[in-house]
């Protein structure tokens, strides 16, 4: 991990760092705190859990821990920690004692302050990772990236890595195929979609596209996806973030299709919570 960081860890912001880049690579989110434990640097015998293995193997390219290990050379821990620290050594000097109790009464009031200053205050780091409705991106590959995606062979819908049923979904609004409508003065808590043709009023065009609606309604129902949606031309130019939506299946028919807003944020940070909101 160190090469792939180019930094040896030596101090807490190195963990910091560290965190950070595995945040950028997985989009999983592992705390500095526990990888100072997991490095020894916190004097604490921790076991460590098999979800953190994973995501470290998976920053060094591997699939998971097991994987890691059959092909890095290295062994599952065996023992309650993965790096055993240093025994600190003990001083006989009382007055050695009462710096270091000084020291740790010093440390205890920082660490205080430290988080009554998350849990009171609000900074722009807190919001760093939230996507918010009424966000805008200039193109899909503004919005694609947030989520680690960046060679979408169909930009308006490809899945989240790792959630094959939560797609990024970037339609046009009022296009004339597919439409997409809904009220704009409340951001379209409702999206109704339908496929009608541009042209060719025949019958068998409508035979056809009445098919076409049937077909993607039954999908719909098999694949019971959610849809992070960002619409195109609904106030200028711009994609704007609209929320999360799922099928609506009470309104919904072989017709035309009702998408409904359950969301109207992302936390980056966290997206398996978004299977939760799944039908």
């Amino acid at each position: 991990m160190e090469a792939a960081v180019g930094k040896k860890m030596h101090t807490a912001r190195d963990f910091d760092l560290l965190s950070e880049r595995i945040f950028e690579k997985t989009h999983q989110n592992i705390s500095s705190t526990t990888l100072k434990r997991l490095y020894g640097y916190l004097q604490e015998s921790v076991t460590p859990r098999r979800a953190s293995l994973d995501l470290l193997a998976q920053f060094l390219d591997y699939a998971d821990w097991d994987d890691y290990c059959e092909k890095g050379g290295a062994s599952a821990p065996d023992d309650t920690t993965l790096y055993t620290p240093a025994p600190v050594k003990k001083k006989g000097n009382r007055i050695t004692y009462a710096v270091l109790a000084l020291v740790a009464f010093a440390f205890l009031l920082i660490a205080a302050a430290f988080f009554l200053s998350k849990v009171y205050q609000t900074t722009p780091d807190q919001d760093k990772y939230v996507i918010h409705q009424g966000d805008r991106f200039a193109t899909y590959g503004d919005y694609l990236k947030l989520f680690g995606i960046y060679d979408a062979g169909e930009p308006w819908g490809p899945p989240l890595p790792h959630h094959p049923n939560i797609i990024v979904w970037g339609p046009e609004y009022q296009h004339p195929q597919w439409h997409n409508e809904g009220d704009t003065a409340q951001m379209l808590p409702i999206i109704r979609e339908y496929y009608t043709p541009i042209q060719d009023p025949s019958e068998s065009t409508r035979l056809l596209t009445n098919t076409l609606n049937e077909q993607r309604y039954h999908a719909a129902l098999r694949f019971n996806e959610l849809r992070l949606t960002f619409m195109k031309n609904l106030k200028d130019t711009n994609f704007v973030f609209l929320g999360v939506y799922r099928l609506n299946k009470a309104q919904s028919d072989t017709t035309s299709l009702v998408w409904e807003r359950v969301a109207d944020a992302v936390d980056l940070n966290n997206l398996n919570y978004l299977e939760q909101l799944r039908n």
